[in-house]
C-alpha cells in the first residue's frame, strides 16, 4: 500500500514537469514563422535551363523533372539547392530548413 501511495505521488509530481518538457520541445524556433508572401518575393527566382546539366534533374520536393523555363527558387543556403516556385512555397509555410541540407531559413536570409 506504501508503495503504490509512493508512486502515485511520484507520477502526480512530474507528470506536469515532463508534459511542459515536451512542449517545448515541440516549439518551432523562436526565429522562425511561416514565411509570407512578401518574403518570398525576395528570394532569388530564376527559369530553368536544361542547356546547363547533363542528365534530367528533378525537385526534390515533388521528385518531378524540371522543364524548360520552369519557375524555380534558389535558397540563400547553397545556390545549387534550387526548387519549383510552389513546391518550395508549400515547403516553407510548414518548415523552416532547406528540404536537402537542413540548414535553418530565418527571416533575415529571406530578406536579403
Amino acid at each position: 500500500m506504501l508503495k503504490c501511495c509512493l508512486f502515485s505521488t511520484i507520477v502526480v509530481c512530474f507528470a506536469p514537469v515532463v508534459i511542459r518538457s515536451i512542449r517545448r520541445a515541440r516549439r518551432p524556433d523562436a526565429d522562425w514563422v511561416p514565411t509570407s508572401t512578401a518574403l518570398l518575393k525576395n528570394m532569388m527566382k530564376g527559369k530553368f535551363k536544361p542547356e546547363l546539366y547533363e542528365d534530367g534533374v528533378e525537385c526534390p520536393i515533388c521528385m518531378e523533372e524540371y522543364t524548360a523555363n520552369d519557375d524555380v527558387v534558389t535558397l540563400p543556403c547553397n545556390e545549387k539547392h534550387f526548387f519549383h516556385e510552389h513546391c518550395i512555397k508549400d515547403w516553407l509555410k510548414t518548415n523552416n530548413s532547406c528540404p536537402l541540407c537542413k540548414k535553418p531559413i530565418t527571416k533575415e536570409d529571406l530578406a536579403q
